[in-house]
């Protein structure tokens, strides 16, 4: 733990009570910059194309666009509610259709609430309010492809090694998760879909929100691709957001 600046005899009382306030305002920096990383996990595998991602610069151009933005505007209007009830949000449609930018944005702001927190009751403990600190949790994101690797990893796991166990507890604790794409494939379907179904029944359980975005036309779809339990439990307390309008990518190549 670092000290205060010592005292000098130098400097004036107005030199010594700037030094202090300094050291007070880098040290609240510090915890503020490490707080933020721990509670931005997301961030770790989402990469930096999504790291500045908001509703506000999210870029609509037909109407149903529109109406999805302003729902997750409402949905981040009372996020402190929805954190409570555990409500999830589940982002299906086509590719391309920034699915994963409008999660991101949702996680951000999320991620931000959180850091408010920390931020309110640091400034009650320096007024010498020694009050508990809010659970803030962390915010985290894993894409479908990361999650099947990583699980893979652990079918041969030694002892002391990482295992399926371990997978679901870390993906459970985070106050808010975001798994981009969690498509079970053909190939090994049913331990992935157990592996899913452990992750959401546990966050189900412990009222804690997930944000799904998937490849699909419709809920029937994403029901198939889930599978029915996976989509029972996340449907039950959901925001369900079909984002039906082409491909962002293909913005340059639309017939003229």
């Amino acid at each position: 733990m670092t000290q205060l600046p010592s005292y000098n005899p130098t400097f004036s009382d107005a030199e010594q009570a700037a030094r202090a306030a300094q050291w007070e305002a880098d040290e609240r920096a510090k915890k503020l910059a490490a707080e933020s990383s721990r509670i931005h996990r997301w961030k770790e595998t989402m990469g930096e194309r999504y790291h500045d991602c908001r509703l506000s610069n999210y870029t609509t151009k037909y109407e149903l666009q529109k109406k999805v933005r302003d729902a997750l505007v409402g949905y981040l209007r009372n996020i402190e509610a929805n954190l409570a009830e555990g409500k999830n949000l589940v982002l299906y449609g086509s590719v391309g259709t920034g699915k994963d930018h409008l999660a991101a944005a949702v996680l951000n702001e999320t991620g931000n609430v959180m850091l408010r927190r920390y931020e309110a009751w640091l400034d009650e403990v320096s007024r010498g309010n020694l009050i508990p600190l809010q659970a803030t949790g962390s915010v985290r994101a894993i894409l479908g492809d990361d999650l099947r690797a990583w699980h893979k990893s652990t079918w041969y796991a030694r002892r002391g090694e990482e295992t399926e166990a371990d997978i679901v507890n870390k993906l459970s604790a985070s106050a808010m998760l975001l798994l981009s794409d969690p498509v079970t494939t053909v190939q090994h379907r049913e331990q992935m879909e157990s592996l899913l179904f452990a992750i959401i029944d546990r966050r189900y359980s412990t009222v804690r929100p997930t944000i799904i975005t998937i490849n699909a036309y419709d809920t029937e779809n994403v029901t198939n691709l889930l599978g029915p339990r996976i989509w029972d439990r996340l449907q039950e307390v959901a925001e369900i957001l079909h984002c039906n309008w082409p491909s962002y990518r293909q913005r340059g190549k639309e017939p003229k």
